[in-house]
């Protein structure tokens, strides 16, 4: 199973970005495959307070509820994976606390990898990250 990080959606969605097109066949093969994917509780967080600081909260719940619907069961954030993202921004100095949490269900849940445009997942040595443009 892959984490599906927030850029993902954000980028799908958005508007003109060069990673739109990818972004965009990553969420059709989520479509298609949703139980090879997952997402946690921070994706869904940084998708509400992104489109809330737009002033575009309707676009970012309806977001998320679309996300429910194909991902019932997000990851919960809980201290075991905030105790794991704390250990890995010590180590891992560019990673923001956002990422480190990403990080950390990955790595507490045996996840196979992040799908991220964010290339900060890189410097995180048991870390595996997928670019959008490589699937």
């Amino acid at each position: 199973m892959r984490l599906i990080d927030t850029c993902v959606f954000i980028y799908a969605a958005g508007r003109n970005h060069p990673m739109q097109d990818a972004c965009r066949r990553v969420y059709r093969s989520v479509l298609a495959d949703p139980g090879g994917y997952t997402i946690d509780a921070e994706v869904l967080q940084e998708i509400l307070h992104l489109y809330r600081s737009r002033d575009e909260l309707r676009r970012g719940t309806e977001m998320v509820r679309d996300l429910l619907q194909l991902f019932p069961s997000p990851i919960p954030i809980s201290r075991v994976e905030i105790e794991v993202a704390v250990d890995l921004l010590r180590s891992f100095p560019r990673l923001c606390a956002r990422d480190a949490i990403h990080a950390a269900v990955v790595q507490t849940h045996r996840l196979q990898a992040i799908v991220s445009v964010d290339h900060d997942f890189d410097a995180v040595d048991a870390l595996r990250r997928l670019d959008p443009e490589q699937l």
